[in-house]
């Protein structure tokens, strides 16, 4: 089979495609991911699986119950809070940030006649007074200004009502507002009490630091700032009030960072921000203060991924 010379940009997606399809998602999956014709997908594959790229590898499909991992591609974990872990993390280190901050939206338990009582516990943080929340949103704004390259990107995920306290901080510390995007979740928690709207979306703050170095363009239909998709479930749901599905996470990954790039997540939670792109080629560091949850992130990445956790304690 004769193949074209491929230009770096190119070459970089067929990679992205290779890693993709090694993490078991369809041709149809990766052209939506890459926004490419399925056809164009179908091509590269059939020529990796035949050896007739360079440096790119020859097996493009994982066989049955393999467990998948790439060992280049280090993984470790603080345990601690952000501002204490901080000082560990140089500056100017980090291309991409992707984290899901406190809200501070819990709600006390709600009492139900003849039902078990709704809970919407978030986590300690979440029950921190909005006074000192704003404290702290200029402290890990600080952090996160300071850990990003210049060109490195940040998306943080937040509720509408802590939205203005964020973009406030992160614009006087010279970040540049790029898009808010909008998370409609097609499966969002039923309205127990039937009292008011379903709440079935996030808001996702798109900044960079000053111009960014990566931006893979997907396509004008697949750039909309509005995603639309259901939240984790099935297998991929973790015992995490507030996990974030994989897909999301692996589409912002792929628009905004490349193989070898350094990604930090400070508020990992269940991990999922690693576990979304744990076959492609990147760094990760994650922070979570919680025992259990750092449990779980090893777990995870032991029964799931066959991958090892470097843990340094806060």
């Amino acid at each position: 089979m004769m193949t074209r010379t491929l230009t770096p940009e190119r070459r970089e997606l067929l990679e992205e495609a290779l890693e993709l399809r090694r993490a078991g998602l369809t041709e149809q999956n990766i052209a939506e991911i890459l926004g490419q014709p399925q056809q164009t997908i179908s091509y590269w594959l059939s020529i990796i699986g035949n050896g007739t790229t360079t440096n790119i590898g020859k097996e493009a499909t994982p066989t049955k119950n393999t467990k998948i991992g790439i060992t280049n591609n280090p993984l470790t974990l603080y345990q601690g809070k952000y501002e204490d872990v901080a000082p560990r993390i140089p500056n100017e280190s980090i291309d991409l940030i992707i984290t899901d901050p406190p809200y501070l939206v819990a709600d006390t338990d709600i009492t139900r006649t003849g039902r078990a009582d709704f809970r919407r516990n978030h986590g300690q943080w979440d029950k921190t007074r909005d006074e000192q929340y704003a404290h702290y949103v200029d402290i890990w704004a600080d952090l996160m200004t300071c850990h990003l390259k210049n060109g490195g990107s940040l998306y943080l995920f937040m509720d509408t009502r802590k939205h203005h306290l964020w973009t406030k901080a992160f614009e006087s510390r010279d970040l540049v507002h790029k898009n808010t995007l909008i998370w409609h979740r097609t499966n969002p928690a039923p309205q127990i009490r039937q009292t008011q709207w379903c709440h079935s979306y996030d808001a996702i703050l798109y900044f960079t630091k000053g111009a960014a170095k990566t931006f893979k363009w997907q396509g004008q239909n697949e750039m909309h700032d509005f995603l639309v998709g259901g939240i984790a479930s099935g297998n991929e749901r973790l015992w995490h009030p507030t996990q974030k599905p994989r897909w999301l996470l692996l589409r912002l990954i792929v628009v905004s960072s490349m193989p070898g790039d350094t990604i930090l997540d400070p508020f990992a939670g269940s991990g999922s921000t690693a576990f979304s792109c744990a076959q492609k080629i990147r760094n990760i560091i994650l922070i979570e203060p919680a025992p259990q949850f750092a449990g779980l992130i090893e777990g995870t990445a032991k029964d799931e991924f066959n991958r090892q956790v470097k843990v340094v304690n806060g």
